[in-house]
């Protein structure tokens, strides 16, 4: 092949002090990344042989896996319901698997910055592992692309792992979702997302007393802020529509970032300084649903008599500016 400007053929001829500098700067900084997946009801056969080659396998000898609940995200604004794993993806997982699948050496430098703990070794009671006070520990995680096994690796504590479901109707149990998501690694997960539609809050209206019996998405969404994700840490909304004044500085002390491929998803309340809230005025304002939403289950939690599920947060998506 033809050396070209992205071609450097003399890399292996380096001396292996320098090329292990050179993996090393590669790696993504220790901060908290964003990994899109696409979650679906592993027990419905057709949905589970639609998504077909599209899932995750969370073993590291992926024949051997029998069941996954993630999938390709949908991040492709011009072809919304198309999963890829690489198209317009701006997980933070694509890095990472970069140096993971290029050379023996390239994942030595990997293992070596960035540890995993896989799940197997995880739910092992015989081991006794306690994976919130292990936050840094990762989980090895694979996909198919163009007929290559590419390797990721994810942080169930640290990171954001922002979830589109499939079929809103067939997800209806979070428990039981959350039981086999093996990407979490135990049955836990620091920080899960989803990305808000302003139809809730206008669902919502039409369903107030008893929105956790909602059909389709409104329906979801609330039991997801239920118990039924007692194994959640923090459940965030995502905005896109909330925009930042370029002039002014972010208030980001003591507030979370999650940082993708290309944008970081921050932390905001409502009306913090540095955001243009003018703009945002209006119906479907998501803080307004996040407080409808507390209120109606509220009155659910009185009747049911149900603990309270993850804590509730909302954030922006701040694009890089592009040179």
């Amino acid at each position: 092949m033809a050396a070209n400007s992205s071609t450097f053929t003399c890399f292996t001829k380096l001396p292996k002090p320098l090329r292990e500098k050179i993996w090393t700067a590669a790696i993504r900084p220790a901060q908290p990344g964003v990994h899109f997946f696409t979650i679906y009801n592993c027990d419905a056969e057709k949905e589970r042989l639609t998504i077909g080659d599209d899932a995750a396998d969370i073993v590291a000898e992926p024949e051997n896996c029998g069941m996954s609940t993630v999938a390709a995200p949908r991040c492709n604004r011009s072809e919304p319901n198309a999963r890829s794993w690489i198209a317009s993806n701006p997980s933070t997982y694509l890095i990472d698997g970069g140096l993971l699948t290029a050379c023996k050496e390239s994942r030595q430098v990997m293992n070596k910055h960035l540890r995993a703990v896989e799940w197997w070794d995880r739910v092992d009671p015989d081991k006794n592992y306690e994976q919130e006070k292990d936050p840094d520990a990762a989980v090895t995680a694979s996909f198919v692309h163009n007929g290559e096994r590419r390797f990721f690796r994810v942080k169930p504590e640290l990171d954001l792992f922002v979830v589109q479901p499939y079929d809103f109707e067939t997800l209806d149990d979070w428990w039981h979702f959350g039981l086999f998501a093996y990407i979490f690694g135990r049955h836990h997960v620091g920080h899960m997302a989803l990305e808000y539609d302003p139809k809730w809050a206008s669902d919502l209206k039409a369903e107030i007393g008893s929105c956790c019996y909602a059909k389709g998405a409104l329906g979801c969404v609330s039991r997801a802020t239920t118990n039924e994700t007692s194994w959640v840490e923090n459940l965030w909304f995502i905005d896109y529509r909330i925009r930042r004044r370029p002039e002014e500085s972010l208030p980001v002390d003591k507030r979370r970032i999650f940082h993708g491929v290309g944008c970081r998803y921050i932390e905001v309340q409502q009306y913090d300084p540095g955001w243009d809230w003018n703009l945002y005025a209006g119906p479907g304002n998501v803080f307004t649903f996040d407080l409808d939403l507390y209120e109606d289950l509220r009155e659910y939690y009185k009747l049911e008599g149900f603990k309270w599920g993850p804590i509730i947060g909302i954030l922006a998506c701040e694009r890089d500016v592009q040179s």
